[in-house]
């Protein structure tokens, strides 16, 4: 080998010496910092008969909206990070609808606008959106009126207008889910909802075909009055028993609201929360109220056949009730998530101190809650919880908020449904200037996730896509800054060190 050759050979070796020492020198000082939480943690907020919002009938515009902004600063400060909002209780509005009446929960009254005027769905969108907050809307499909909230019903409302499809059931009226012309009127005002509002899902309960009710003088199961329309079926050819013509339509029209959201906004979420046996013997040999024979809801095969991009079982028994466990349910549900979705089982925090007549006088305690986040964390395939209701959480019954405390100690981020779209964000730009670090880009943001490192540890923040700056002082040592699209795709952090 030539002198020349030795000597460039040993420039090179040089070279690559600074390289590696650099490099090493850029990963100690980059350190990455752990994954962003990602859970789960909504809360239920009931409209009907006024259970959480607002608090009472005829309040004014301004404490309507304070009770509103109450609700989301508590989930803010308990590290929750959605609300299941009910919009849409018995064909009735809580938003201003061109296709059914205002909400008596507002004003006392069905049919009567907020004076001075406003919006409450659009505030409650705007106010959870700053926070962080998805704001989830829950509508029940073909629930027409509790009876009670009905008797002086405008001409605008369902029962009036449509009496066709509606039919009288016990205490309730309902829209009859085997009428085409039903299924066209709910679909139309789900997706009037997804169109003109920026929501972050739509979300149905358990209500398809009514709980049974008994007559008040037999003391018998009364029957949903459908006959007519099931004779109508088979007079034209149809060949299914009822319980299965029943099913196969509640199947059609969840299957159709699926479909008609991913075509108008395919990042809105679709969730729906069954009741939490699906079947009598599956997966517990109990005989009682299900989804498959009395609601005729099969949400298993809607999970099977990913029409839903979420499910929250309502699971309202303790972890060792017999017959019947938390833990056994959830279990069983988790199995069914074969595509997974996300699975966010419901907890019964309003029955905390407070037996339930209607599950057979439930009672839970506050370490049944806690017990059953714990469950739901080891349950492979199950990411988040739901509690039922806001109050429970703003009472503090059972001191639950203090029993949360030490399960939510950081805020979270919620899971990512990556089959709603490809990433759509990339690393972002991050610079410290004095005290304030600011970053930038990152592509379609939704959402922020600011970390902050003190000593060995790592705190989270979530911020909105509009807040691109926070201020940092001793003792943290550095900042990283992962960029989140609307259905929780994440970009590599931004690592800026702090220099003392």
């Amino acid at each position: 080998m030539t002198q020349p050759n030795k000597s460039a050979f040993a420039k090179f070796l040089s070279v690559l010496a600074i390289l590696v020492f650099s490099t090493s020198i850029l990963q100690a000082a980059t350190e990455n910092p752990p994954a962003i939480p990602r859970e789960f943690r909504g809360a239920w907020v009931a409209t009907v008969a006024n259970i959480d919002w607002p608090p009472k009938k005829g309040l004014s515009t301004a404490e309507q909206k304070a009770a509103m902004i109450k609700i989301m600063d508590e989930a803010v400060a308990m590290h929750l990070n959605a609300i299941v909002l009910q919009v849409r209780s018995q064909c009735d509005a809580i938003y201003k609808s061109s296709l059914e009446p205002w909400s008596p929960s507002l004003t006392g009254k069905m049919g009567q606008a907020p004076n001075p005027y406003y919006d409450p769905l659009e505030f409650a969108i705007n106010e959870a959106h700053k926070r962080g907050l998805e704001l989830h809307a829950w509508c029940n499909p073909f629930r027409a009126g509790i009876k009670a909230y009905c008797t002086n019903a405008p001409s605008s409302h369902v029962t009036r207008k449509h009496p066709e499809f509606t039919l009288d059931y016990g205490k309730m009226y309902w829209l009859n889910p085997n009428e085409p012309a039903a299924q066209d009127y709910s679909y139309k005002v789900v997706m009037d909802i997804v169109r003109r509002y920026d929501v972050d899902a739509i979300h149905f309960d358990d209500y398809f075909f009514p709980y049974r009710e008994e007559d008040e003088k037999t003391k018998k199961d009364m029957p949903f009055p459908d006959e007519q329309t099931y004779q109508r079926y088979i007079a034209h050819g149809g060949k299914l028993d009822k319980p299965n013509w029943r099913r196969a339509n509640v199947d059609g029209f969840v299957k159709r609201v699926h479909d008609g959201i991913k075509q108008s906004k395919p990042w809105v979420k679709f969730g729906i929360a069954p009741f939490g046996i699906w079947k009598n013997g599956i997966p517990v040999k109990v005989k009682a109220t299900d989804s498959y024979d009395t609601l005729f809801a099969d949400a298993r095969k809607w999970m099977l056949n990913g029409w839903l991009d979420y499910t929250s079982p309502q699971l309202y028994w303790k972890v060792d009730f017999p017959d019947r466990s938390y833990a056994t349910l959830l279990h069983w549900w988790a199995q069914q998530n074969t595509l997974h979705r996300n699975v966010w089982p419901g907890l019964y925090d309003s029955a905390v101190n407070e037996p339930d007549k209607e599950l057979g006088g439930v009672k839970m305690t506050t370490n049944d809650i806690v017990r059953q986040i714990q469950i739901a964390r080891n349950e492979p395939g199950v990411s988040g919880v739901i509690h039922y209701s806001m109050i429970a959480l703003q009472k503090n019954r059972g001191d639950l908020k203090e029993a949360l405390t030490p399960l939510y100690t950081q805020p979270a981020l919620v899971p990512a449904s990556p089959w709603l779209g490809t990433s759509s964000v990339k690393q972002p730009n991050i610079k410290l200037s004095g005290i304030t670090v600011k970053w930038s880009g990152g592509g379609r943001v939704w959402q922020w996730g600011v970390q902050k490192k003190v000593g060995s540890s790592w705190t989270t923040e979530i911020y909105p896509a509009s807040q691109t700056s926070c201020i940092v002082k001793a003792p943290v040592s550095a900042v990283a800054v992962t960029a989140i699209d609307r259905v929780g795709n994440a970009s590599q952090p931004a690592i800026s060190q702090i220099t003392k």
